[in-house]
């Protein structure tokens, strides 16, 4: 992230008067995954946002003149000092402000739409639990294998969820607080991030193992239970 970029972020939330906790709150609201350290670091360059944290960023200080608020001057002539990887950043932030509907291309341009998806680095098990860092993600380009109402990836190790999801597969999970019973989903159980199949009955909460070589785990009296979402799609990575 650029001084003038990291300035820009900073001045805009002051000029609104936001804290940045509060900055924090509407983005989560408007379905944006962020925190207070990760803000703090955009706006002192340790970090960059990434596009989708930029565009609710600039739906939230309405801004409206994305070159000229962040100092890009005329964007052809900028994308034409960076490398291959630069312009590439400058086209997704391109495609997701026009598929806003805030912002309009030039009528001779044709946008390539793309469509780019939150990918944790830390992985999930299917087997053994590890913890899901929130903060370790790369924004990964998505077809249409991946439904629109996937929220973030992550990749599985294990083999407890065979035959319908192997080690290394990745999974696209729709982030929501409640599962049906016999829902795929991922949880964080006692701290630890496992992919597993629902079970809410007569006989209580219980994660599933699809392999059946693992026994359920029971969910007890004194365990901490977070559903971070439905699994909606399963694929294969080249991570």
């Amino acid at each position: 992230m650029t001084k003038k970029l990291c300035d820009a972020l900073r001045e805009l939330r002051n000029r609104h008067g936001y804290l940045q906790t509060e900055v924090m709150n509407l983005m989560k609201e408007m379905g944006c995954q962020c925190s207070k350290s990760a803000l703090s670091r955009w706006e002192t360059g340790l970090s960059d946002p990434s596009i989708e944290q930029f565009v609710t960023l600039c739906e939230i200080y309405h801004v409206t003149d994305v070159p000229g608020t962040f100092h890009y001057g005329h964007m052809p002539k900028v994308e034409r000092a960076l490398n291959a990887e630069g312009r590439s950043k400058v086209n997704e932030y391109r495609d997701l402000l026009i598929d806003s509907g805030k912002y309009a291309p030039p009528e001779n341009i044709i946008p390539m739409r793309k469509r780019f998806t939150p990918f944790y680095e830390n992985e999930a098990s299917a087997g053994y639990g590890t913890f899901l860092d929130s903060a370790e993600y790369e924004m990964v380009e998505v077809g249409d294998d991946v439904p629109v109402s996937a929220n973030f990836g992550v990749r599985i190790r294990g083999d407890s969820m065979e035959p319908t999801c192997h080690d290394g597969d990745a999974i696209w999970v729709h982030q929501q607080p409640v599962l049906e019973d016999g829902d795929l989903g991922l949880f964080v159980y006692n701290g630890q991030s496992y992919m597993k199949q629902f079970s809410k009955n007569a006989m209580g909460i219980r994660l599933i193992s699809l392999n059946p070589a693992y026994k359920p785990m029971v969910f007890s009296q004194g365990d901490e239970l977070q559903i971070m979402g439905k699994v909606v799609a399963i694929t294969r990575q080249n991570h």
